[in-house]
């Protein structure tokens, strides 16, 4: 029986994430530099690369970005793309990362292509991401090898880790969590380096590494300086973390994180709803594995003090489908921040979480 792992507890490590629209550069050039999630959309929070990209992340570090026809349009090294942290609780190349627009929907399929400097490369399991209009957006396509994901990175004398969450391990399996709470003020003065994220999620385990579904409240994400919304999950079968495109979220607006299996289409949805302004970040996951872990929890990065931390959170009326969680409540002692507390106002509806 595997053991379970709870994801990104402790103290770690971020390299802050470059910001800036980027498009695909001359292949001449032999390696760029990627320093924010690579994405189909022509946003300035993303390196854009052309829509019906394939994405080959090979064994020796490199990640070549191919038209469909298997011509070269980048490469690039992973150990030179910027680190960003993603709330699964880990640090990973902006390589690894894809941002694509709400709505969109993950498959794996058989996939073969034939390229220019690595000849055909075959694989059973190909990503394939496409947009809510059915069109295919990227392919990304992993060697058998692939290395894991790192601990979150923290700077020297901070703290990154999971600070304080209420959890469930113990399930058989959940097919629903609906979770609503209010953006809580900002950090009071947080350093440029700082991100925090809240959130409600679910994890499952269809190999060694979990896979966690996570409708995500984010602050100072890739150096935003602002509150942002977006869907999370990952990673995948070729090790990719899925982004759904952020919405504008300000303090005190109030936000739905909802998380269901849809029978229809046999998927695993992922939704964050600003409820006063209507906008929402929703990506379609597939079906990766029977949920069976359930959280609520902030996860910060590259604090040292009160002041980079947001104010009191309340997930409140909290609904779920399939099992229901007995919430036990975790704060890290190793954090450098006063007035933690998880308290477990009503099972399972209601936990404040105390900064």
């Amino acid at each position: 029986m595997k053991t379970k792992k709870i994801l990104a507890i402790g103290i770690v490590a971020l390299v802050a994430c470059g910001v800036g629209l980027a498009i695909a550069q001359d292949p001449s050039k032999e390696y760029v530099v990627i320093n924010a999630p690579l994405s189909p959309e022509e946003r300035e929070d993303v390196y854009h690369i052309p829509p019906g990209s394939i994405v080959y992340h090979s064994a020796d570090g490199i990640t070549t970005i191919y038209t469909p026809n298997g011509k070269i349009i980048l490469k690039a090294r992973d150990s030179d793309a910027a680190q960003i942290s993603v709330p699964a609780g880990v640090s990973v190349p902006a390589t690894y990362i894809t941002q694509s627009p709400s709505g969109s929907r993950v498959t794996y399929e058989p996939f073969k292509f034939h390229t220019k400097d690595r000849g055909l490369i075959v694989t059973e399991k190909a990503t394939k991401i496409y947009g809510p209009n059915g069109r295919l957006l990227l392919t990304i396509v992993s060697s058998t090898e692939q290395p894991k994901h790192s601990s979150l990175a923290t700077k020297s004398g901070r703290y990154s880790g999971w600070v304080e969450k209420a959890y469930e391990t113990n399930a058989n399996w959940f097919v629903g969590f609906t979770a609503y709470w209010d953006c809580p003020s900002s950090p009071p003065s947080p350093d440029s380096c700082v991100v925090d994220f809240l959130f409600n999620a679910f994890q499952c385990y269809p190999g060694d590494d979990a896979v966690i579904l996570q409708p995500v409240l984010e602050w100072n994400q890739c150096g935003s300086g602002c509150w942002t919304g977006a869907a999370w999950w990952g990673p995948d079968e070729n090790n990719q973390y899925h982004r759904g495109s952020p919405i504008n979220v300000n303090v005190g607006n109030s936000l739905e994180g909802k998380i269901w299996w849809d029978p229809s289409y046999q998927v695993w949805m992922i939704r964050i709803l600003n409820q006063d302004t209507g906008s929402s970040s929703l990506l379609c996951a597939g079906n990766p594995g029977n949920m069976v872990d359930a959280f609520v929890a902030l996860e910060v990065v590259n604090v040292d003090d009160d002041n980079d931390v947001p104010g009191d959170t309340d997930f409140h009326d909290m609904t779920f489908m399939g099992d229901t969680p007995t919430w036990i409540e975790d704060v890290d002692p190793n954090a450098p921040l006063t007035g933690l507390d998880v308290e477990i106002v009503s099972q399972p509806e209601r936990v404040k979480l105390q900064n």
